[in-house]
């Protein structure tokens, strides 16, 4: 199989990379200024046109990285390593390999199903919405009350928009605090999983980071 086979759009997205590079490095851009830099001075011919489409397949590649709207940034330089190149890769593998075990486990990624629960990695979470005013205790009692009111195992789903990250990351270190978390009257400390960013309203990203309780 030759390389523009196995890779839709190869040739375009290559120069579109490089002419990102070349104009940005790794800073952000818009599609639009990128499209008026390219044009006339571009290694496509057809560098004028329209091409978010291409965009979006760099970042399906893994070569640049999405910041909602028509926001980009490369993630990859050109002579990075093929080792950075691959965990790039595979960080999209790991995305869409999520988001197919959800699908198939019948609840889509980053949706809440009607009992305000989310699954992901094939395990059902308590959704607990994060407000950027909320305080620790608040989201504490908030998770006490959640678990109280579910059967589920104790697994939570702090949620929040993906400006709010570093927000929810701070709470979420709180609730991984055995004596915090004693304190708030939690009767259990957890531990992270994981955490992800998904589609949210509109062009929101929404952040959200698994918890289990550490004894699990």
């Amino acid at each position: 199989m030759t390389r523009s086979l196995a890779l839709p759009g190869l040739e375009t997205c290559v120069a579109v990379y490089l002419d990102a590079w070349d104009a940005f490095g790794t800073d952000r851009f818009d599609a639009g200024t990128l499209r008026a830099r390219r044009a006339g001075r571009s290694r496509d011919p057809a560098a004028d046109r329209p091409h978010e489409h291409v965009l979006d397949l760099l970042v399906a590649y893994g070569l640049l990285a999405w910041h909602g709207g028509t926001a980009y940034s490369v993630r990859c330089a050109p002579d990075a390593d093929r080792e950075e190149w691959a965990k790039a890769a595979a960080g999209q593998a790991g995305v869409l390999y999520a988001e197919v075990q959800d699908r198939i486990s019948g609840q889509s990624q980053g949706s809440a199903d009607r009992d305000g629960t989310v699954r992901f990695r094939s395990e059902t979470y308590v959704r607990v919405a994060v407000d950027p005013a909320d305080e620790f205790r608040d989201v504490a009692a908030t998770v006490r009350k959640r678990l109280a009111e579910t059967r589920e195992s104790g697994r939570v789903a702090l949620v929040a928009p993906g400006t709010d990250a570093g927000h929810v990351q701070r709470i979420a270190d709180r609730l991984c605090d055995r004596g915090e978390a004693t304190a708030a009257g939690l009767g259990r400390h957890f531990e992270k999983v994981d955490s992800d960013v998904v589609s949210g309203t509109g062009e929101e990203l929404t952040f959200r980071l698994f918890l289990r309780p550490a004894d699990a």
